[in-house]
């Protein structure tokens, strides 16, 4: 979240996490090093794993679409296309479902 979307932390309502002690100790840790409390770093790891599932999913489905493409490309390539690959393909998966 941008900073000129973030609320004033007294509007905001406590939330209680109860933590392992290793992981609290770890992200105290990571906290101290980045200079925020651990709330704060909690408040942004949280945030940048949501963002990154954003990214991810977006990358999935562009690569659902190439995959896509290509499928259709080499199953049923465009007419006149002479590479003779996709006949190759079909040739190879029912020699392979013979055996």
């Amino acid at each position: 979240m941008s900073d000129s979307k973030r609320l004033p932390p007294s509007t905001i309502a406590p939330f209680a996490l109860r933590l392992q002690p290793t992981v609290k100790a770890r992200l105290e840790t990571e906290a101290g090093k980045n200079g925020r409390s651990l709330n704060a770093e909690i408040a942004a790891r949280l945030e940048a794993s949501l963002s990154s599932e954003t990214e991810i999913e977006k990358r999935i489905a562009a690569i659902e679409q190439d995959l896509a493409r290509l499928w259709s490309h080499f199953v049923a390539p465009p007419a006149g296309d002479g590479s003779g690959l996709a006949e190759r393909l079909r040739s190879s998966a029912a020699r392979k479902a013979k055996e």
